[in-house]
Parts: structure tokens; C-alpha cells; sequence
């Protein structure tokens, strides 16, 4: 239908309702004939998938195993499935945050592999519950996101150590310490 056919049509809302109305009972129709010839039919189902995968890249099937094969879906060393969207998240805020250098979900992964997913400063597992990015030379005082100054700590060390240097926190830690055993 031409397109100026097509807008007298908008215009009026019935005859517009009427129009589309028979155009799905139209391409039901064709589709009950093509379903009644099998031959026709499996062309029509390749000629679709043909299309899906050229638009969407690989089929479905493809899809799902490149995915279970994929690292964030691992299950690892006996620990909780981590999952890509977790990184994703802590790369995005790390990324707003600091403008000097990009760092990607995948990094931060392979930096928690190379961890062994587990806290370096406190020994604790890491979980998607309490997981959080640390600058090693935080970002008020020149810190970049580089992978070199970046490392996984559990939320509650982020929130104590804030903008201290390492020997300054482990030095208040232990300040701390000595005030309650003495």
C-alpha cells in the first residue's frame, strides 16, 4: 500500500483498525497454506533462521554454549557462580569515577582469578555480595585505573581503608589493635 494511502488510513482510526485487521487474517491464511505443504514449510523455517542468525550473528544454540563455556559462568574452585553482570557493574562505577584509564568487566575477572578469589588484605572469601574494586593508591591522591593499582576487596575494607594509603591503613589498624589489648 502507498504511503500516502496508508496515512488517509491513520486518520481514521476504524477503517485504519479494519486495514490491519485484515492484513494478520491475510498472512494467517498464507501461513495455514504454507503449514499444509511440509515442503514449503521447512524452506520457510531454514529462509527464517537463515535471517535470524545473519541478523543476530550466531544461532541460539551457539549462543548458549559459547556462554556456559565462558569464564563468568564457570563455577571455579568450588566457589559461588559469579556472573558477568556483577563485573560489569563494578567496571562501570570504576570507570565513572576515575576518567584516567578504562578497565574492563573481563580484567576485573581475570584479576579476581589471579587472587584466587579471596581478599588480599583480609584473607576472606570473595562473593558477589560483598565484593567491591580498591585503588591500591586511591584516586584523590593521583590513583589511576590501572590494572597495576586496582585490586578485589571485600566491601567492608573498602569502607574502612576510604582514601588511606596501604601503610597508613595497616598502620591505624594497628593503632587500633595496640589500644585494646594494652
Amino acid at each position: 500500500m502507498k504511503k500516502e494511502l496508508k496515512e488517509k488510513l491513520k486518520q481514521d482510526p476504524k477503517r485504519y483498525k479494519e486495514y490491519l485487521q485484515s492484513r494478520k487474517d491475510a498472512y494467517k491464511r498464507k501461513m495455514k497454506r504454507i503449514k499444509s505443504d511440509p515442503v514449503r514449510y521447512e524452506k520457510l523455517r531454514k529462509k527464517w533462521k537463515r535471517h535470524y542468525e545473519k541478523v543476530i550473528g550466531i544461532s541460539r544454540k551457539k549462543r548458549l554454549e559459547r556462554r556456559s563455556k565462558s569464564p563468568y559462568y564457570q563455577k571455579k574452585m568450588g566457589y559461588q557462580r559469579y556472573k558477568c553482570h556483577t563485573f560489569q557493574i563494578i567496571a562501570r562505577y570504576a570507570n565513572n569515577r576515575c576518567k584516567i584509564g578504562k578497565v574492563k568487566a573481563l580484567d576485573l575477572w581475570n584479576l579476581a582469578k589471579k587472587q584466587g578469589l579471596c581478599c588480599p588484605i583480609s584473607g576472606e572469601k570473595l562473593t558477589v555480595d560483598n565484593i567491591s574494586l580498591d585503588h591500591i593508591t586511591p584516586i584523590i591522591k593521583g590513583g589511576t585505573n590501572a590494572l597495576d593499582n586496582l585490586r578485589l576487596v571485600t566491601r567492608a575494607v573498602n569502607t574502612a581503608k576510604h582514601t588511606m594509603s596501604d601503610a597508613e591503613f595497616f598502620s591505624f589498624c594497628q593503632n587500633i589493635v595496640n589500644r585494646h589489648i594494652a
